[in-house]
């Protein structure tokens, strides 16, 4: 959220749901910039043990999106259409 507060969850919260949606307890670290033009920048770390065991390289299915209801905004870091939950439609998160 713009004020830096992460909502993280494994599986999508959807209704209807499409799969389990359960919260993550994960320590974050998250900084949200807006500026004039109405842009926005979001900084977040997650600990790498807390996307699981190890293997070298890793492409994870990853993406962040936002919402805001009341003026119809939203947007998703993988340019998702329709539903950002689709794995299909998820970005590529390469850890080296």
């Amino acid at each position: 959220k713009p004020s830096g507060l992460v909502e993280a969850r494994i599986g999508p919260r959807t209704w209807p749901p499409i799969a389990r949606s359960r919260p993550w307890p994960v320590e974050t670290l998250a900084a949200v910039r807006i500026t004039r033009g109405q842009s926005w920048t979001l900084e977040l770390a997650i600990p790498l043990a807390a996307l699981g065991p190890a293997a070298e390289p890793r492409i994870l299915g990853c993406n962040v999106t936002r919402l805001d209801a009341a003026r119809g905004e939203y947007s998703s870091w993988s340019a998702a259409r329709g539903t950002a939950y689709s794995p299909a439609r998820l970005g590529n998160l390469l850890l080296p």
